[in-house]
């Protein structure tokens, strides 16, 4: 059962792209056609009116009767359900001393809030359900041809083309090509705060991921693919000049592909504009009840310190975390959202909210606060 108004706007899309399909495949085209575009129209309303959205405005009254009887029939309908799960095998790294593991499992947070122990998981694809209902809203544009079905990045590129002739968007209208991430391999030794020693040294784009495959291997996902040329072109002019790579002696940088938008990354632009970086702000946020070890202390307890990429307090109101993926940032901004309205938390009334990406605007690490976070230290290196 969906707790909040995204996902129940994924889940109302996911809906329509069924009843949608139904349609199509009995020959009710024309019905199919509205309903694409009456789904457009959906989230561009959907879109405008979250803009100034109370935080507290996002979840639902978990007391309302209806939801519980819900809540009942699907929990019901589960129980009969094997489960259907992989446990894919972590790899352990000898030369770091903390588990470095893809984020599967979040701990339960110590605040009264009950929260279910989940995997982070993809979201609830607004963009993906608005796309295969939108392909019927072509026939608004062309005349009607024979169905095909599109693959996932031609529905990706229609749900957008769709999206930006009725979502003001500011800037220009990003083109088919740039509608691609870049992928890039470090390989090299890793050692602990290796991702902070990676991204500290990377600042031509926003970056959706950094993944530790090995220890000699780190994946970077850009969600550029221009930017990601950049970075590599970059790298190899000062290989040429001084003889090392960006990262040093024994690091290498290989450019592996550029690959059409997934989900999370189409996530990253307007209107949701996520990424890897969170603020947090309310007035005496650190204050007796809230110190900043205690703040760092359950941000790693929600995700695993493997996922932090940087913790930093600028003053005794407002604060910054930095984490491998905008997935990993998406997770903690939903716990902290609860939190924010939870009667009695440590966290109520702090605002969460998305910022720039430090590899795509540099970010200005100064603080006030009386005991700066010293673990904040730049790896020099191996």
């Amino acid at each position: 059962m969906v707790h909040t108004i995204d996902g129940a706007m994924a889940e109302a899309l996911s809906c329509l792209r069924l009843v949608s399909n139904q349609f199509r495949a009995y020959g009710r085209a024309e019905a199919a056609n509205a309903l694409g575009k009456l789904s457009v129209e959906l989230v561009s309303a959907f879109s405008g009116a979250v803009q100034d959205l109370p935080t507290e405005a996002y979840l639902f009254n978990d007391n309302c009767p209806a939801r519980h009887a819900k809540q009942e029939n699907e929990e019901k309908e589960v129980s009969d359900i094997p489960s259907l799960g992989t446990h894919e095998k972590q790899y352990v790294f000898p030369l770091v001393p903390e588990k470095l593991q893809q984020p599967m499992i979040i701990p339960p947070f110590k605040e009264n809030l009950a929260p279910v122990a989940t995997p982070i998981r993809p979201i609830p694809s607004i963009a993906e359900s608005i796309a295969q209902i939108a392909q019927s809203a072509q026939a608004q544009i062309k005349p009607p041809t024979p169905l095909m079905e599109m693959d996932q990045k031609q529905s990706m590129l229609t749900y957008l083309a769709l999206a930006e002739q009725t979502i003001s968007a500011p800037g220009a209208v990003i083109s088919e090509e740039e509608r691609k991430a870049g992928v890039v391999y470090l390989h090299g030794n890793v050692f602990q705060n290796f991702i902070r020693f990676v991204t500290a040294r990377i600042h031509e784009g926003p970056l959706q991921e950094i993944v530790i495959e090995s220890t000699q291997k780190t994946k970077i996902v850009f969600l550029y693919a221009a930017n990601a040329r950049e970075f590599v072109k970059s790298n190899e002019q000062k290989l040429a000049t001084t003889g090392v790579s960006r990262f040093g002696a024994g690091y290498t940088v290989e450019l592996v592909e550029s690959t059409a938008w997934n989900d999370n990354q189409f996530m990253m632009i307007h209107p949701f504009k996520e990424r890897r970086r969170l603020t947090f702000a309310r007035q005496k946020l650190f204050s007796q009840n809230l110190t900043a070890a205690r703040w760092r202390r359950d941000i790693a307890e929600i995700v695993g310190p493997h996922n932090i990429d940087f913790l930093w307090i600028f003053n005794s109101g407002n604060a910054t975390a930095v984490f491998t993926s905008t997935v990993v940032a998406r997770k903690v901004l939903e716990r902290f959202k609860k939190l924010k309205v939870s009667r009695g938390s440590v966290y109520q009334g702090v605002d969460v909210s998305y910022s720039s990406d430090p590899c795509e605007k540099e970010l200005h690490l100064t603080t006030q606060a009386k005991t700066p976070y010293h673990a904040l230290q730049l790896p020099a290196g191996p």
